[in-house]
């Protein structure tokens, strides 16, 4: 295998990472848009005016529990999945910085940038805040309905 037969496999199998942690995270923020959507129908229904509820209270508040874990599992899921594909990508830069013909081919792949902004709000740290947000919802939900009970 020559020189450039290498660098077009470290670099497809770079791309190929790179394109399924594109598709979880899309499937992620897709999945949580509609999770979401349905907490906040479910608050609707909690908080709304008791004599339109058809659903009893503490069913609603049950619900919307549900919900949020299956929001905060689903990061976890992707999380998982997500620095597996970061892994591998680290795997194939060793391996190609090994070869020693990254001194004379373009880098593989674009590099995070150094800055706390950037590790803060990278692709693999947003589970974490939508974990933070699941949370905080259930907590200010079940708060209110204790308090309203």
């Amino acid at each position: 295998m020559n020189d450039k037969d290498q660098f077009d496999v470290a670099r497809e199998l770079i791309r190929h990472e790179d394109g399924l942690i594109n598709n979880r995270v899309t499937w992620l923020l897709v999945l949580q848009g509609f999770l979401f959507n349905a907490f906040v129908g479910g608050v609707g229904l909690l908080f709304g005016k008791e004599s339109s509820r058809p659903i009893p209270g503490a069913l609603v508040v049950t619900g919307l529990i549900v919900i949020a874990l299956l929001g905060i599992a689903t990061n976890i899921i992707i999380l998982n999945v997500t620095n597996i594909a970061f892994q591998q990508m680290e795997r194939v830069r060793d391996w190609w910085n090994k070869t020693g013909l990254s001194e004379r081919f373009p880098p593989l792949s674009g590099q995070l940038g150094r800055g706390m902004f950037y590790r803060l709000f990278s692709t693999g740290r947003m589970p974490f805040f939508l974990i933070g947000a699941w949370v905080v919802l259930v907590v200010m939900v079940v708060v209110r309905a204790l308090t309203c009970a």
